[in-house]
Parts: C-alpha cells; structure tokens; sequence
C-alpha cells in the first residue's frame, strides 16, 4: 500500500471514529435514550391522576419502580379503550345541558316541562360527573397498584390536595383542615410577597413554615425532590416512549 493510500485509509478510519463519538453523544446510541415519541394518552392520563415525575418523587417512588406505574396505566388503557375520553364527552355534554337549562330557570322563563327538564338535566351531571371521577380513580388505582402502602397514601393526598391547594409539593403530601390550609396559605404568601420586595417576612408566618416544613413527611418529600426528581424524570419520559 502506497503512502498515499495509507493516509487515505486512516483519514477514513478517523472520520468513522468521530462520528461514532458524536452519534453516541447525541443518544442515537444510547439504550437510555427514549425508543419513540411518547404515548400522549398515556401521558395526559399520568398527568390527570397526578402521577407525574414530581409526585412520584415526592412520594419516595425510585426511578427504578416508575416504569410498573406507566405500565399500570398504559395496561389499564389498552384494556379500556377511550374510557376516558367516554366519561369526558358525558360529562360536558351533561354540563352544557344543565347549564343551559339553570340559566333559563334563573332567568324565570322557563316552562314548567324546562323547570322539570332542569332537574333531570342535575341530576345527570352528577351522575356524570361521579362516572368521570370513577373513571380517573380507576386510572390511578392501576397505576399505583404495584407501589407500596406509604407510597400509594402519599400519593392519594397529593392528588386530592394539588386539586385545591396551589403550593410547593412538599407541602401538599399532608393532610390538613380547611383552617389549616389557609393559615399556611397566608404564611406562603407573606413570604414570597416580601422576598419580591426585599423585605423582612413576618416573624409568626416564617415560624409556622419552620414548623410545617420540619413535618417529617414534609421534610422526605422535600429531600426525595432535591436528589431525585432527575433520575424519576427520566426514567418517567423512557417509560412513556416504549
């Protein structure tokens, strides 16, 4: 082989090389890199049930365990086609007709057969709306199925709590009176209102949180969080690709 030939021959082989280094770098080589897009009906379905990456975290799930909770779901999906979007479609029709419906009788134009129309058309957004709820609480009960009875108690509050309660995660995996909430609440607020403007919060509220947040379900939550909401992440965003 000539010279010539040879440095044709490396130019070649290090021009594979680089390559191999960029692709594998770029995840088209990694077997931790997602397989496909994601199942979006499996992910608005975590997502409406609250189990999220955030939640599972929070509630100590590992990365390792994520995957039994999508499989949960997707299984509890294939195995009941559309019957989220069944008891969704119910409920909004229910909806419109009783909204509808209240209106005219609130306006006092509506006939006596409207008035009676009015009743039933209640009673059937309840009926919906209970169907729904039993739909998403079926949802959930798949997904968390193979979790432990702490892990599916954490999680069962924060789904109930996120619905009402608009805090830091944390905080949400406790249970608390009505009264409770909105003391702590108020406390959060003072908070953040005087870190926007540099001011010095209230001595009681930064108490009452110092209280809250040594909780040690609070305190495990906000731990699992910090270390490891990337690895759950992760292993959340394979599981909904495969």
């Amino acid at each position: 082989m000539s010279v010539k030939q040879k440095r044709a021959t490396l130019g070649v082989v290090g021009l594979v090389f680089v390559a191999t280094i960029v692709l594998g770098s770029s995840g088209v080589f990694s077997s931790a890199a997602p397989v496909g897009p994601p199942d979006q009906d499996v992910v608005d379905a975590l997502l409406r049930v609250s189990l999220s990456p955030e939640s599972l975290t929070a509630a100590g799930v590992a990365d390792s365990d994520v995957e039994d909770v999508v499989s949960g779901v997707s299984g509890y999906l294939s195995s009941n086609p559309s019957v989220i979007e069944s008891a969704d479609a119910r409920y909004f029709a229910a909806k419109t007709a009783a909204d509808r419906l209240i209106r005219l009788v609130r306006s006092g134009l509506a006939s006596s057969a409207e008035v009676s129309a009015c009743r039933e058309a209640r009673a059937e957004l309840e009926s919906a709306e209970t169907a729904r709820a039993n739909t998403l609480d079926a949802v959930f009960a798949a997904g968390v199925s193979s979790l432990t009875e702490t892990q599916q108690g954490t999680l069962s509050r924060l789904r109930t709590n996120k619905a009402s309660w608009n805090m830091p995660l944390e905080l949400l995996v406790v249970d608390r009176t009505q009264a409770e909430w909105v003391r702590l609440r108020a406390a959060l607020a003072n908070e953040r209102i005087s870190a926007k403007h540099d001011e010095d919060p209230d001595a009681t509220d930064q108490s009452h949180l110092a209280t809250v947040r040594a909780d040690a379900s609070v305190s495990a939550a906000s731990t699992h969080l910090a270390t490891s909401l990337g690895d759950v992440t992760t292993a959340w965003e394979r599981a909904v690709a495969e």
